[in-house]
């Protein structure tokens, strides 16, 4: 069985579950949004969402198989899924760990900006 990871971001803990199909369908609920990390060992490497269901896009995709580990967020809104991987790529995509190169887009219909840029620049 696999060691697990804590990643702490602010004062929030969050565990991570091993990269395997059995694990995430038995973990993660169907027809939930969130936000997910891909991680290799103790590198970050993708960062991802579902604005629908997170299970079955975790499932699909295809990095998957490169990863040892994944952190998850199940999320209340879309909105809140993209502030969250909008946070997890503003915070690892300086050091070039990501293979993500493209800033997530934002929700369909949603026009605000990302508050996590918006800190940046204003901090």
């Amino acid at each position: 069985m696999s060691a697990g990871y804590i990643l702490c971001l602010d004062l929030v803990q969050r565990i991570a579950i091993p990269a395997d199909s059995g694990w995430l369908a038995g973990m993660i609920p169907h027809g939930v949004v969130g936000a997910y990390l891909l991680v290799d060992g103790d590198r970050p490497f993708y960062v991802g969402r579902s604005d629908s269901c997170l299970r079955r896009r975790l499932l699909g995709n295809p990095l998957l198989q490169a990863a040892t580990h994944v952190f998850w967020e199940v999320c209340p809104s879309a909105l809140r899924a993209f502030h969250m991987e909008a946070f997890w790529y503003d915070r690892l995509s300086p050091s070039s760990v990501l293979l993500n190169k493209v800033h997530p887009a934002r929700p369909w219909g949603d026009a605000r900006p990302c508050p996590c840029l918006l800190a940046i620049r204003c901090g």
